[in-house]
């Protein structure tokens, strides 16, 4: 056993989340030496999964009467992953990180005052609804049944949840990165970094002037804490990709990235940010990870695999998924061509589809080419190209003889490129707001960009790039002092105010437990014969 010495300032919140009001206290927490004992782990799956040191889900009654399984509703539920509390019901769960919970409560306001918790006034409090000075707790937290080993376990747990600083975090500053990965038109990389560059800049201006004091007497001034910016450069294939982020963080690590630009997959970035356990907060990229399991990524939408899954379940609908076409431009297999053309054959061959890909720099499609489409007997074309990929075909005799599909990912929204002879049986896959909807959001990002004499020259990628700042800098001020990577997070899944401010993508939203804000995308008519359809698959 060891003892470790924390200083916990108090937290000041945002009254539209939270009103928590701790004052600054010396405590002594107990550290349990290593990080792997036994009971910090079942003590961590019995919080986060409802499940005790048997493995069993456990058991709780909720309002007095009403019984349910620890699964339904677990600590996290309420508490959150960092133990700091998030609005359940409108009512805000008490912190009950070790800190907190293992020392006496000595606000202001008597009725709220109380000793420190021990385990056994912990365990009268999970099983009979009784806190530690004595006094009932809010109905709404459930009464749950554990034996004393799963006591044990989670009290384990709670006294080291919270008593680990954040990397990246200083007593006046917070260190953030973002990411360029690939071969990325450098012409967006630098309109990207103007953005993120202005935003940190006026951060930085204005956020000391908007200091507040306490809510009440002795309680502690919020801290100004100075936001700097390194920028990672990834070059190579994405393969190699994990090994420099590692290099760059191992230099200098951050509290998280912000924003960022990949030509190929963010998976190895995905992969190392959940290991580290950093926020990566909403990157402009078209090929996210395929798993969305993650809890500190988080991405506007599922691009080219969405795409995909769209036009496999407009196929199956239509009854045109026995024999697709699929043609490519790639020349290798992480090309996002390539990739969004593997994502659609796992899309259509979950729905019991079959599909043939064909390489446009390998393989021979002389017949189709040649408008002779009816001699593969294909049921639907997708044609996973750019402008020019198109241009090409439509220079070579290609005519759309059966239903074709775009993507308007890789066409970057250039309708206007798309050749006459496809569009006459072609359906195009658009993700964000049609060229013709209103989007009151991007409105504002335009008037903030011309406030700060920002130059929109790809004003896609620029009001992307402002909104991941925007959404990271609600969550952190909303933090207050307590400044967690995973309380950063809890905040911001119940930032749903924010979706005011999202543009481009106008029927997405921020929800608790959703990494992906966007979860459909149209169908647009190219020949204009009905209106764009919503497809959510």
């Amino acid at each position: 056993m060891l003892t470790r010495t924390i200083y916990f300032s108090g937290l000041r919140a945002s009254s539209l989340l939270l009103i928590v009001i701790l004052t600054g206290v010396a405590i002594q927490a107990t550290v349990l030496a290593s990080p792997k004992d036994d009971r910090i782990t079942a003590g961590q799956r019995l919080y986060r999964e409802g499940r005790g040191v048997s493995g069993a889900a456990i058991t709780a009654m909720v309002q007095g009467d009403v019984p349910l399984s620890g699964t339904q509703m677990t600590c996290q539920s309420c508490h959150g992953r960092s133990g700091m509390g998030t609005i359940e019901s409108g009512r805000i769960p008490p912190g009950i990180t070790g800190p907190l919970l293992f020392a006496p409560d000595k606000r202001t306001r008597d009725q709220r005052r109380r000793p420190a918790y021990t385990e056994k006034t912990l365990a009268r409090a999970i099983r009979k609804g009784v806190d530690a000075a004595g006094k009932p707790l809010d109905p709404l937290m459930p009464r749950f049944q554990l034996g004393d080993r799963d006591v044990a376990a989670l009290a384990a747990y709670l006294r080291q949840l919270g008593t680990v600083p954040s990397p990246g975090v200083g007593s006046d500053s917070l260190r953030l990165a973002t990411l360029i990965a690939g071969d990325v038109d450098p012409a967006v990389v630098q309109a990207e970094l103007d953005v993120i560059k202005a935003f940190v800049a006026t951060r930085n201006r204005s956020g000391r002037q908007r200091l507040r004091g306490g809510h009440a007497p002795g309680d502690k001034r919020e801290i100004f804490r100075k936001w700097s910016l390194d920028i990672w450069r990834l070059q190579g294939p994405p393969g190699s990709w994990r090994a420099q982020i590692a290099t760059h963080y191992r230099k200098r690590p951050v509290f998280a990235m912000i924003g960022g630009l990949a030509a190929g997959s963010w998976q190895p970035v995905h992969e190392f940010c959940e290991a580290r356990q950093m926020p990566c907060m909403l990157p402009d990229i078209d090929l996210p990870p395929a798993d969305e399991s993650g809890f500190y990524s988080f991405y506007f939408s599922r691009g080219l695999r969405l795409e995909a899954e769209i036009i496999a379940s407009e196929l199956k609908a239509k009854g045109l998924a026995g024999n697709v076409l699929s043609i490519v431009d790639g020349n290798d297999k992480n090309t996002p061509s390539v990739m969004a053309a593997a994502a659609f054959e796992q899309a259509i061959t979950r729905r019991t589809g079959q599909v043939q890909t064909l390489d446009m720099r390998r393989d021979s499609v002389q017949e189709l080419l040649a408008g002779n489409q009816s001699k593969l007997k294909s049921s639907a074309i997708v044609l996973w190209l750019n402008a020019a990929g198109l241009q090409k075909l439509a220079a070579k005799g290609m005519q759309s003889e059966v239903p074709a599909f775009l993507s308007s990912t890789l066409l970057d929204s250039h309708w206007d490129k798309i050749p006459a002879t496809l569009r006459s049986r072609a359906m195009l896959v658009h993700l964000s707001a049609l060229p013709d909807e209103p989007d009151p959001s991007l409105q504002r990002f335009r008037a903030w960009a011309r406030v700060r004499h920002v130059s929109i020259r790809h004003v896609r990628h620029q009001a992307l790039a402002y909104f991941a700042c925007l959404a990271f800098a609600e969550s952190t001020k909303h933090a207050g002092l307590y400044l967690s990577r995973d309380y950063v997070l809890d905040l911001l899944n119940h930032s749903s105010t924010l979706t005011a401010y999202l543009p481009l993508y106008t029927r997405a939203g921020i929800t608790p437990g959703q990494r992906v804000l966007s979860r459909g995308g149209y169908l647009v008519d190219l020949a204009g014969g009905a209106r764009p359809l919503w497809v959510v698959p």
